[in-house]
């Protein structure tokens, strides 16, 4: 259970005494009753839902995943441990990435955002960081930039045709809303294992991200 640390800024329930006493109520009743309960801020509301995730499958190995057990035509041995195949599958799917494209005006040199939405694909974007770092522990922050010069690699030609008559290239960097949904779509399938410092999140294959880097590897060397 995850609550808004300054919850209290964003209701309306000073306007009604009574609203008040029952909200504050029902605040202390749901802490008491849910050991554990963490503050969020934005800030840290990300790391709070990957560790709710990962302490939810340690408390919970006998859950057979996100699909409910009863729905048509799923039996148990289609919802256990999900394969390689499968995560290949589901991250070839193509996506569209929120990024900004930062150049200088060529008449006074000021600095610009162009916002684009560039697509590619959840396995271009392990591929980016995992290569280089699948073997350390690294800040999220390289990562980060790996994917960023992924996309302007991809996208170099399109990039200079937009800027043509703008200003010159800077950098391309990535919407932090798009950095949540990236860290949650690997910690979601166990593919990087990613610890919080602080504000502060740390990157790391995981053994099952090592495997699928393999298979990734394999597929392309063998044109499997």
């Amino acid at each position: 259970v995850l609550y808004r640390e300054d919850w209290e800024k964003h209701t309306k329930i000073k306007e009604d005494p009574d609203d008040a006493t029952a909200f504050s109520k029902f605040f202390k009743d749901v802490k008491e009753m849910h050991d554990g309960a963490k503050p969020w801020t934005n800030e840290t509301l990300a790391a709070r839902v990957i560790e709710g995730i990962d302490q939810a499958i340690d408390d919970h190995p006998e859950a057979v995943g996100w699909i409910r057990a009863n729905t048509p035509g799923c039996s148990l041995n289609a919802q256990s441990n999900t394969s390689l195949e499968e995560i290949a599958d589901r991250l070839q799917h193509p996506i569209k990435v929120q990024s900004n494209i930062i150049f200088t005006k060529a008449s006074n040199g000021s600095a610009n955002s162009l916002p684009e939405c560039l697509a590619c694909t959840y396995e271009e974007i392990f591929l980016s960081f995992a290569k280089k770092f699948f073997n350390s522990r690294v800040g999220e922050s390289l990562c980060i930039e790996s994917i960023c010069n992924m996309l302007q690699e991809k996208y170099k030609i399109e990039i200079e045709e937009r800027l043509k008559n703008l200003g010159n290239f800077v950098l391309l960097n990535i919407d932090p809303d798009e950095i949540d949904n990236i860290r949650l779509e690997f910690a979601t399938n166990k593919l990087v294992d990613i610890t919080s410092n602080g504000k502060f999140f740390v990157w790391r294959l995981s053994e099952f991200g090592l495997q699928y880097l393999k298979l990734l590897h394999e597929r392309s060397f063998y044109g499997a």
